[in-house]
């Protein structure tokens, strides 16, 4: 599915993932955002006991370069992904839902909680993430994974505040 996200105009995509997790049973908090789409914090609670790893990643894309033909329709070539904001940041966003999603479904005895906190405005101010700890749910989190796209070689791993 193709949804325009550019820095601004994140509600779209916003909502489609809140719709998702939502579906099967993932508990969703919005983050209003002044002057752009909302930030997300999803929450998936484990049977056993256990600190909060974060999955991190932001909702907006650049504006599309000049010229680029069709940037919002994705396509395949070669095997690989071509669309405004497939790797920065969307492949990170699909991959972190499916994670969460996975070990939801497969029932395992787990301790803990996972946490997805997806960010608008990234790209130009920062706003969501700004809201998301301002907010305190980012607060929770004992560690965090970035979906940011900074190649094969390199993980971000960190621990807010």
């Amino acid at each position: 599915m193709a949804i325009p996200s550019i820095s601004g105009q994140e509600h779209q995509i916003a909502h489609f993932i809140r719709s998702l997790l939502e579906a099967e049973g993932v508990p969703v908090q919005m983050v209003e955002v002044e002057g752009c789409g909302p930030s997300l914090a999803a929450f998936h609670k484990f049977p056993g006991e256990g600190g909060t790893l974060t999955f991190y990643g932001h909702l907006d894309t650049v504006e599309p370069a000049r010229g680029w033909r069709n940037p919002f329709k994705p396509r395949v070539s070669q095997g690989r992904l071509y669309g405004l904001g497939s790797c920065d940041m969307k492949a990170g966003l699909a991959a972190q839902v499916e994670a969460l999603l996975s070990l939801r479904r497969a029932g395992l005895n787990l301790g803990g909680t996972l946490m997805l906190a997806m960010a608008s405005d990234e790209e130009l101010y920062s706003r969501g993430c700004h809201a998301l700890l301002g907010s305190g749910l980012l607060s929770r989190a004992d560690a965090v994974l970035s979906g940011e796209p900074t190649g094969l070689s390199k993980v971000e791993v960190g621990k807010p505040g």
